[in-house]
């Protein structure tokens, strides 16, 4: 049984004898009790959290909540400074033995061991070589005369003709291109994407 049932079954059974005994309870009363009850709990605990989080006694200062209820919080809301939490003790000469101890010292590998290393590094695919077409092919490729005019690049499928070679990043190369009814456009192509470059 859970606890709200309990609640409803305990009332329940209260109202049932009050009633039976000719008493009548005045809900009003009852209510104004559980309001007040609530208010001077409530006072508490807000005291008790206050004092916690500025590094001081949840218990002192619950109690003083609950005899000064309402008040105390507000007060020590503004009043009540922060303690500075101490810094834990350096540990013993007998607590940095054992954690020495506990440090597993790492040897050497054996001939076995380097062997496999071997194996699992042979196993694993080699690095993708650097790009041909990158950051220092375009920027060579700029510092000519001719700056890349008229060099046609395929990439993801598409060609392009390059009237100008714009600017040179890390990553991309930024090109003026020829549109097929004669007007001019800036793209941005990445090297990656690049498959091949035609140069006149």
């Amino acid at each position: 049984m859970g606890v709200v049932e309990r609640v409803s079954a305990f009332l329940t059974t209260w109202v049932e004898r009050t009633q039976s005994a000719g008493i009548l309870a005045d809900w009003v009363i009852v209510i104004l009790i559980l309001f007040v009850l609530t208010l001077w709990i409530g006072s508490g605990c807000w005291a008790s959290s206050i004092g916690e989080v500025r590094g001081h006694g949840p218990v002192k200062h619950f109690l003083l909540g609950l005899a000064a209820p309402g008040f105390y919080p507000v007060i020590i809301l503004f009043a009540l400074g922060v303690r500075k939490r101490r810094a834990p003790p350096p540990p013993s000469e007998e607590e940095q033995a054992k954690k020495q101890r506990k440090i597993t010292v790492v040897g050497v590998p054996s001939a076995s061991e380097k062997k496999a290393a071997a194996e699992v590094e042979a196993a694993q695919p080699k690095a993708v070589e650097k790009l041909q077409y990158g950051q220092e092919f375009f920027d060579e490729l700029a510092s000519e005369k001719r700056g890349g005019v008229g060099m046609v690049i395929s990439y993801t499928g598409n060609k392009v003709r390059v009237s100008a070679i714009l600017d040179v990043f890390p990553e991309v190369v930024s090109v003026e291109i020829e549109m097929p009814d004669g007007s001019r456009s800036k793209i941005r192509i990445p090297y990656a994407k690049i498959e091949s470059c035609e140069t006149p």
